[in-house]
């Protein structure tokens, strides 16, 4: 499956899936049908909603990872192996979703307190000084994070990239003992250097 089908609450219900098992819809999903995802939608948003706004509070945030549930669900339906059931299966998605989503915010609450732009800092809003600003502060971090040794680099890049340690440490192989470690190092070491900067 290469396309993303446009995850969205189904506006009629049929009686075509009536009978169907969670299990069988996963199956169809599986197979592509768009019919079936819109089912499984339709029984189990609400729920999803429910264990996403119990980590992120956020109304328009929450909406977001709930439609990444969706998609996570319609890329990956094929990995269910029913060791557990699909609601327990699908919240396991949406909690994970959720943390995840958190913890990029608090990252980026995190470094926008000491003096780090935000992802997405020049917008159209912003006048020309504020992104002229802003561009300076987005230059200086990769700049500073260039400098760093290759594995607190790999590090600081893949928690960005993936956003926590946990997935960070699985996509580079290592402990999450290791990946805190390299962390803690590297935000020290980008301390050091933007002092050091600022001493100028």
């Amino acid at each position: 499956m290469t396309s993303h089908p446009i995850v969205r609450e189904p506006r009629f219900e049929t009686d075509v899936w009536v009978d169907t098992s969670d299990e069988s819809l996963l199956e169809s999903i599986t197979e592509g049908s768009e019919d079936a995802l819109r089912e499984l939608i339709r029984r189990h948003r609400r729920s999803v909603r429910s264990v996403v706004t119990r980590v992120v509070s956020c109304s328009a945030d929450a909406e977001e990872v709930v439609q990444d549930v969706f998609l996570t669900i319609w890329k990956c339906a094929g990995t269910f192996r029913g060791q557990a059931k699909v609601t327990t299966w699908i919240h396991t998605i949406a909690r994970n979703a959720a943390v995840s989503r958190r913890r990029r915010d608090r990252l980026a609450r995190s470094m926008t307190a000491r003096g780090v732009p935000p992802a997405d800092p020049i917008c159209e809003s912003c006048d020309p000084e504020q992104r002229a600003a802003a561009s300076e502060l987005a230059r200086q971090l990769v700049s500073r994070i260039e400098k760093l040794s290759p594995e607190h680099r790999a590090a600081i890049v893949a928690v960005l990239r993936f956003g926590s340690a946990t997935t960070a440490a699985a996509q580079l192989g290592l402990l999450i003992g290791t990946i805190k470690s390299r962390l803690h190092r590297a935000r020290l070491a980008l301390r050091a250097r933007r002092q050091l900067d600022l001493s100028y």
